[in-house]
């Protein structure tokens, strides 16, 4: 290990370890109470480098967790990283035509661009009305994958497999309901992603790579560079100069210092799931990872990015957007996941709502989520609240007989909070087949017939309560149970059912 390579990685460890200290203790010294002092002391130690420090804290209990990161329990329950919840209610929705497939979505001063077949542009301004306003569809054929915008231009990514019916459209959008065609390359003949950087625009191409195109005339986009890649790009991301184009199963860094010559900087493989959609936040960037769910990688050294955090997620991740320090992750059949990455390398999810259909894409503009399913479009508004759900526990229809039954739930709040499981609207106590009742996760073991009913869990804090909606739990009964059930009556079919035939339950095992 040489000089700059043992630095780097010294700074990298302070950075993790003594920022979030640091601002920990500022926040607990500030309060002043009267109880006694307790000192907490760490030390780091990498080859011959070593580093310590002391912290004081005001009360309570704490102990050095992962990176870095503090949980302490004042006399409560405890709560790591303490968290606004996201309330996330539905408030409008618009139904897309049966038999086409969604890929992107696009708001831009009330105006939404949804990519399905072909590129849907609709009126949003009243989010609880959207209104179809027009539908482009190039001669050539095509599907639209993703839509840029500079002012009235929108850059249309088109995948036309392998053939001319792709490309990279640019579209006239100063009059919403009458879009028009000013120009158009096939130089990218399956773009599946394009942005725009300066006079130039950058498109991820399945088949070819990463293309360079002069748009200063938009009505001629020319082609200028392009970088073949060894992969298949899905999707790309433009920032501190640099290229960032997510293939499927990796994501190569370029530096555009030379826009018209891009340099491979350095890439980052795994060979488990397709890299869906990549955005960029800081040094870090973050991935729609597939059945992998949300990857964060740190690519302060491009020639050498790092994983430094997976969360899987219920469904596929598709698409994400980051405002702030969230992240809108579409995530399939789990529909809108929210996770809070203020600090990256701990993603905390703070907000979820399952969708009509599986999610495929999202966009935000203000206090609203724009979320493109099978079905179509859903908006939903934003709001910050101290206590939430972010993760609603799901049904379960036919547990077999004598299956455990385990449900799911995740608590958000800005303090210290318990959980609650319920049946029915009765809560539920631990036994000798029932843990967890208070905790995020229920188990119940050997299910029977009185465990099938609806389940849900209420959060509480000192703000007040909230519950989740209820999951419905199906029991299905074993043969013992199907035999000797009262409601039964069995028939003698050629001699098969020679102990209980003509008559109902008798009390006996079969």
């Amino acid at each position: 290990m040489d000089k700059a390579d043992a630095e780097w990685i010294w700074n990298q460890i302070l950075s993790i370890l003594l920022v979030p200290l640091r601002a920990f203790e500022n926040r607990m010294l500030s309060n002043n109470h009267a109880e006694a002092k307790r000192p907490l002391r760490f030390s780091v130690s990498e080859g011959c480098m070593t580093a310590s420090a002391s912290y004081v804290l005001n009360r309570g209990v704490a102990s050095l967790l992962g990176a870095g990161m503090l949980l302490l329990s004042p006399g409560g329950a405890a709560v790591l990283n303490a968290q606004t919840y996201v309330a996330l209610e539905l408030v409008g929705r618009w139904t897309n035509t049966a038999g086409t497939y969604p890929a992107t979505i696009k708001v831009f001063e009330g105006i939404a661009y949804l990519g399905y077949d072909d590129l849907k542009v609709l009126d949003v301004l009243n989010p609880a009305q959207p209104t179809w306003l027009a539908s482009y569809q190039p001669a050539e054929g095509g599907a639209a994958q993703r839509i840029e915008l500079a002012g009235s231009i929108g850059f249309v990514a088109l995948y036309g497999g392998d053939t001319t019916r792709g490309g990279l459209h640019v579209l006239d959008l100063s009059d919403p309901p009458q879009p028009r065609r000013l120009g158009h390359s096939s130089a990218p003949k399956d773009a599946r992603d394009v942005k725009i950087l300066g006079d130039y625009a950058l498109v991820a191409d399945f088949y070819s790579g990463l293309h360079v195109l002069d748009i200063r005339n938009p009505a001629a986009p020319v082609p200028v560079a392009r970088y073949q890649t060894a992969g298949n790009p899905m999707a790309l991301a433009v920032a501190n100069g640099r290229a960032y184009l997510a293939e499927w199963w990796s994501l190569q860094i370029f530096d555009l210092a030379t826009i018209t010559n891009p340099r491979l900087l350095g890439t980052y493989d795994q060979y488990t799931t397709i890299l869906r959609d990549v955005k960029v936040r800081g040094s870090h960037a973050f991935l729609a990872a597939g059945d992998s769910g949300l990857t964060v990688l740190d690519a302060t050294r491009p020639e050498q990015p790092v994983r430094v955090a997976q969360v899987p997620t219920g469904g596929h991740a598709y698409q994400l957007q980051i405002v702030g320090e969230r992240i809108f992750l579409a995530a399939g059949e789990e529909g809108l996941e929210v996770f809070d990455i203020s600090n990256p390398v701990q993603p905390q999810r703070v907000g979820g709502v399952f969708t009509f259909g599986p999610a495929q894409a999202v966009d935000i503009a203000g206090d609203y989520a724009f979320v493109v399913a099978d079905a179509g479009l859903e908006i939903f508004h934003l709001t910050d609240r101290p206590i939430g759900i972010a993760r609603q526990p799901r049904s379960q229809i036919f547990v077999n007989d004598g299956q455990p039954i385990v449900l799911e739930g995740l608590g958000v709040s800005v303090s210290p909070f318990t959980y609650q499981w319920h049946k029915d609207g009765t809560p539920l106590t631990n036994d000798t087949r029932i843990s967890g009742a208070t905790d995020s996760t229920l188990t119940i073991g050997d299910a029977s017939p009185n465990d099938q009913g609806f389940y849900s869990l209420t959060v509480s804090n000192e703000h007040g309560a909230v519950t989740s909606a209820s999951a419905f739990v199906e029991y299905r009964p074993g043969l013992r149970e199907a035999l000797d059930h009262p409601g039964l009556v069995f028939q003698n079919w050629n001699g098969d059912w020679n102990w209980q035939t003509n008559v109902t339950h008798d009390g006996v095992d079969a």
